[in-house]
């Protein structure tokens, strides 16, 4: 099965600050007693987006643990809302803008009232399209959701919101303790085959299961754990942040024995494929708690974990052997895997991509390619047929999916 590590928000301050930390810490609940439970929508690229109603108007907003919250920069204008902040931000790949903040003073989830909510003003036609193509008017972050109980059923595709503490805990059930950021998102202890990889940060919108550093693989791969980590390698920007594209550079996925969280009573999953690259932040994914019914206790900082019945075991890593970077109307090769289907075919970093299958990119715009992205065609399709520009002349290429870690020891 071929994943994309898509990490969209995770935004830290360059330098905290005593006002800022008071303003992300305003928020309240209307109610000292609520619960509620509504459905959450699940988009093409695995994301999640909930209602938020704002002034009698309902709005769709991504729901990410790993950032403070967002609002557009259109839907601020709309609102008449004031600028009470500025600071300098850093996204999930490092890339940095300064950005205003703002208060909202009332928005509901679920018929659940939060009141002084104070929230990053973004302007999304600076982001990557691969964040445009969300089509959200937001973020309802950790500064938020940290306020209350959240409770995530991934098989009806249900959100629980409570201030009610006293939820069961079963005998097999994984529970960890956690850590905050300055804006509540929560840090958890990782080890890798055994090795402790450190706290990684719980971030509900990187889609993909867990990403490391370089550190780390020098640490999990070397030879003496060699028969436990399996690695594949390749250059390029394999991720994407609030602000932009990550700086092209060289990295691995590696299939890894074992991959817990937490110490005393930890989670498991063996037979995983993990992202190990020069990023600055370790992030564990949405994919990760997917295998799992997820409470997060905020107020008393513990995640609850309950594997599900028909939890993913992965094998195998599928895949083209490339990735895709869409800037300036364009479509080009912005990551390549050695040794894949596309390498051995002659794809090369910045080779502009006219066609894949049915999709046209030649005269192409943004839409277009939020069309392409949201069908999957490079997860769900087994042949691409691919039409690339260089030096004035077109060149067809076949490609066959097949499984990168085939033929490694």
């Amino acid at each position: 099965m071929f994943r994309i590590f898509l990490a969209l928000f995770l935004v830290s301050c360059l330098s905290t600050s005593c006002k800022l930390n008071k303003l992300y810490n305003q928020t309240v609940i209307e109610n000292e007693v609520f619960s509620t439970t509504f459905n959450f929508k699940k988009l093409p690229s695995g994301h999640i987006v909930i209602p938020v109603l704002i002034k009698g108007t309902e709005y769709s907003f991504l729901l990410d643990t790993g950032t403070p919250n967002i609002i557009s920069r259109e839907l601020a204008e709309a609102l008449k809302l004031e600028h009470v902040y500025h600071k300098k931000y850093l996204d999930s790949q490092d890339n940095s803008l300064e950005l205003s903040l703002t208060i909202i003073d009332k928005l509901s989830i679920g018929g659940i009232n939060f009141l002084n909510n104070a929230t990053t003003i973004h302007n999304f036609d600076k982001s990557p399209p691969t964040i445009r193509c969300l089509n959200i008017s937001g973020v309802i972050g950790a500064n938020l959701m940290k306020k209350a109980v959240w409770e995530f059923d991934f098989e009806k595709n249900e959100i629980t919101i409570t201030g009610n503490k006293n939820y069961t805990v079963r005998g097999n059930d994984a529970r960890i303790d956690f850590t905050t950021g300055y804006s509540g998102t929560p840090k958890v202890p990782i080890s890798i085959n055994g090795i402790r990889d450190g706290r990684s940060y719980v971030d509900f919108g990187a889609k993909g299961f867990y990403k490391s550093s370089k550190k780390t693989y020098n640490k999990l791969c070397r030879r003496a754990n060699k028969h436990k980590c399996q690695t594949t390698s390749g250059y390029g920007s394999i991720a994407s942040g609030a602000f932009g594209y990550e700086q092209p550079d060289s990295s691995y996925v590696a299939l890894v024995h074992s991959f817990a969280i937490g110490k005393t009573q930890p989670a498991v999953l063996n037979d995983q494929l993990i992202t190990l690259s020069n990023h600055s932040d370790k992030l564990l994914g949405l994919d990760f708690f997917e295998n799992y019914h997820t409470i997060i206790n905020w107020p008393d900082r513990e995640i609850i974990l309950r594997k599900r019945k028909n939890t993913e075991k992965i094998e195998a890593y599928h895949s083209f052997g490339f990735r895709v970077i869409y800037r300036d109307n364009k479509l080009y090769v912005g990551f390549l895997y050695n040794n894949s289907p596309a390498a051995l075919a002659g794809l090369k970093l910045d080779d502009q991509i006219l066609r894949i299958n049915e999709f046209d990119f030649d005269h192409s715009n943004v839409d277009k390619f939020c069309t392409f992205l949201n069908s999957n065609t490079l997860k769900n399709s087994s042949q691409l047929n691919l039409t690339l520009l260089r030096n004035g002349a077109q060149e067809e290429i076949v490609l066959y999916k097949k499984d990168l870690f085939v033929g490694k020891e």
